[in-house]
């Protein structure tokens, strides 16, 4: 979604937007279903995983690329907060 939304930013035609915005189907595909999984089968997982979704889609409709670029930063962060909690849920 990063890559659609600088796309978006930088003035890239219509035709360059619309792939970008297919290409971010699967992208979205790919959190969802995880995130609802974990959401089922690990309930203390579940606000983690929903925030790790959540930032990555506050990529779309950044005013600015700095924007984004903190939003992207939030999204990884997000991600490895992610993975740490489940790293100690299981352990």
């Amino acid at each position: 979604m990063a890559v659609r939304e600088d796309l978006r930013l930088s003035g890239a035609d219509d035709q360059a937007l619309a792939v970008a915005r297919a290409e971010s189907h699967a992208p979205r595909s790919a959190i969802e279903s995880p995130r609802v999984l974990v959401s089922i089968l690990v309930p203390a997982l579940a606000p983690a995983a929903e925030r790790a979704a959540r930032v990555v889609y506050a990529l779309r409709g950044a005013p600015g690329t700095a924007t984004l670029g903190a939003r992207r930063e939030t999204a990884i962060e997000a991600a490895d907060a992610f993975t740490a909690a489940a790293a100690r849920h299981f352990a």
